[in-house]
């Protein structure tokens, strides 16, 4: 007797397991997407039933597709590494707030493992707690459904078809309709994953997103003015001393907090009523040199991979080139190497005229802990280095201690806010407790009359986080202007009984930037123009 070609096994309980894996899977895979993408705040109307209706077919049509054609035994295999992959993208997605880009990964491998252990940390307990319930629901039904290892099942043209319409609905979308090469033109990677999820924008990436890609999305956010701050230039004014601090890790919120009677920050907070403080949003697309990139150029990052590895940037009208037409020599202090983000290639393009990064400073007697130069080395060599002269300097320094997962301080410190922490907080709190005591200690040292420029690169992740209207994660942090000379003190009058001088959604860290830059600029034309300021 001939058997027909969409002849089922005996027992529709097999083809109904079948159908509510392949369904499982589906939905599983969408809501990873959606928890990332946020079509539903992005869109509407027709434009968002396009979009989300080809996502969700092309995700039944993808699994339906694997768990017809693959054998058990890979299936199960495929299920752990399928976890660790959404646990990535959901906390990529929730440190960063915006999906994760297949060349960022390409791009910035090294930098990632680094911080591996921080990133296992803040995919939280909730997040792996779903997925491994997911993970026991599909081996349970993988493992009870007979269907999927019957031989004339695998033959038959029903289970031909999800291959069939997934390959067939790519070419029609890939070629016509939404063309994966315009990558390289006009599409965003991100509108792409709106309509194609994941896994097809990566590999669009991979065919046509190089280095003439990035430069041109660069210099797209180039182009963006953040000119807010630019009346306020007009306050300050310049001593031979500008000290440019980027701080790791610094949530604005952290500021005059205390816990049990106890000020996390007091150096910090010593100085917040003479200085003039910010509020602004961090720019951070990739990692900390987004922070640096945008104070150093006064323009946004790529939002795609670290600034610095666009490697034909131009590095115009920077703040560097600002300081030099004021009189001043520029200096950089970082402890990681320079190798980390390829800032040393960077900073030299730029042309800073003294660069130290672990190497130099290990050269100089300090000792690396944690592969790192501790902050309270790199802000001695600084403080020593500023003293050594009277001349115009401007020193650029990065510190790194703070870094998550917070596990880099020596013994001595670990409990030198609160004792035997146990969560990624208190670690934090152990760690930025250090930082602003070594703060302390440089803003003694330095000489009398100099200015201290000081922000976060971004929020440490462990407290309460922002969102914007379309609940993408956004990060504040503090952008803080300090005259250590008491007679230099035009900015206070300005300040309000909450200490912030400014803060709205609007104004972002490029604000500032440009704020500070233009400082430099209006003082080379006092200069020239022999007139006082």
């Amino acid at each position: 007797m001939k058997r027909s070609i969409t002849h089922i096994p005996e027992g529709r309980q097999d083809f109904v397991l079948f159908l509510l894996l392949g369904l499982l899977l589906t939905f599983e895979l969408f809501a990873i997407q959606e928890y990332v993408l946020k079509t539903f705040h992005f869109m509407t109307g027709r434009r968002l039933f396009e979009y989300v209706g080809t996502r969700f077919l092309l995700d039944g049509f993808f699994c339906f597709t694997l768990i017809s054609f693959l054998p058990k035994k890979l299936l199960y295999l495929i299920y752990i590494p399928q976890i660790l992959i959404y646990a990535a993208v959901v906390t990529y997605s929730d440190y960063f707030g915006n999906p994760p880009h297949l060349t960022t990964a390409l791009y910035q491998a090294g930098e990632g493992v680094s911080v591996l252990e921080y990133a296992l940390k803040l995919a939280g307990t909730t997040t792996f707690i779903f997925l491994a319930l997911g993970l026991i629901t599909k081996i349970s039904i993988t493992s009870k459904c007979k269907i999927m290892s019957h031989s004339a099942v695998k033959s038959s043209i029903f289970f031909y078809l999800p291959i069939v319409f997934y390959i067939g609905s790519l070419l029609v979308l890939g070629l016509y309709i939404k063309p994966l090469n315009a990558t390289s033109e006009t599409w965003s990677i991100d509108e792409l994953m709106h309509g194609y999820g994941f896994s097809v924008p990566w590999a669009a990436e991979a065919a046509f997103v190089d280095q003439d890609v990035l430069l041109d999305a660069a210099l797209r956010e180039s182009k963006i003015e953040d000119k807010r701050l630019e009346s306020d230039s007009l306050m300050l004014t310049l001593p031979n001393k500008v000290f440019v601090l980027q701080t790791e890790s610094l949530d604005f919120d952290i500021l005059r907090k205390s816990i049990n009677g106890k000020e996390v920050t007091p150096n910090l907070n010593n100085i917040l009523s003479k200085s003039r403080v910010y509020k602004v949003m961090a720019l951070h697309f990739s990692g900390s040199s987004d922070s640096d990139f945008v104070m150093l150029t006064g323009k946004r990052p790529n939002k795609i991979v670290a600034p610095y590895k666009v490697y034909s940037y131009p590095y115009i009208a920077t703040l560097l080139d600002a300081a030099k037409q004021a009189g001043y020599s520029t200096q950089s202090y970082h402890g990681n190497t320079g190798f980390f983000y390829e800032r040393r290639n960077a900073f030299t393009t730029m042309g800073f005229d003294k660069i130290l990064f672990r190497k130099e400073l290990v050269d100089l007697g300090w000792k690396p802990y944690a592969d790192w130069i501790l902050d309270g080395d790199l802000l001695r060599q600084v403080a020593i280095d500023s003293n050594l002269n009277t001349d115009k300097e401007l020193y650029f320094v990065i510190t790194v201690t703070s870094h998550g997962p917070f596990s880099f301080l020596p013994k001595s410190e670990q409990d030198n806010f609160i004792k035997n922490a146990n969560n990624l907080r208190e670690q934090y709190l152990n760690s930025i407790h250090y930082v602003d005591r070594v703060l302390g200690e440089f803003i003694k040292d330095i000489p009398k009359d100099s200015l201290l420029i000081l922000y976060g690169d971004h929020e440490s992740g462990t407290g309460q986080k922002s969102k914007d209207k379309y609940g993408h994660r956004v990060e504040y942090v503090p952008a803080i202007v300090y005259y250590k000379n008491p007679h230099r003190l035009p900015v206070s009058g300005a300040l309000r009984s909450n200490f912030v001088a400014r803060s709205d959604e609007n104004l972002f860290l490029s604000d500032f930037a440009n704020m500070i830059k233009t400082v430099f600029l209006n003082s080379n034309i006092t200069r020239s123009t022999g007139q006082t300021h």
